[in-house]
């Protein structure tokens, strides 16, 4: 089955017995007020990011601070993320 958005995974998987995927900060938030239990999946299931430019850039003030200031804020996205844990709905 295929949802339009994350906001009917969550409710269809509240309602239901089906299990549904969804992403870690939006199914922590959305866990606190829907029936439902958080476990991480028994796979790497995490998509890699790239990054890519064209070479005349490589040297480009502004663009090389940009890519920093990506790549920064995602390890520390990444490093908050715990990897074993349960929560459990209302």
């Amino acid at each position: 089955m295929t949802m339009p958005h994350f906001q009917a995974v969550a409710l269809t998987s509240a309602a239901s017995d089906l299990v549904g995927n969804l992403p870690l900060h939006f199914a922590l938030r959305v866990a606190t007020i829907l029936p439902l239990d958080l476990y991480l999946p028994p796979i790497n299931a995490t998509a890699g990011v790239g990054f890519f430019w064209h070479r005349r850039m490589e040297k480009d003030p502004a663009n090389r601070w940009l890519r920093e200031e990506v790549e920064a804020a995602l390890t520390a996205i990444d490093a908050a993320v715990p990897r074993h844990y349960r929560v459990t709905g209302p």
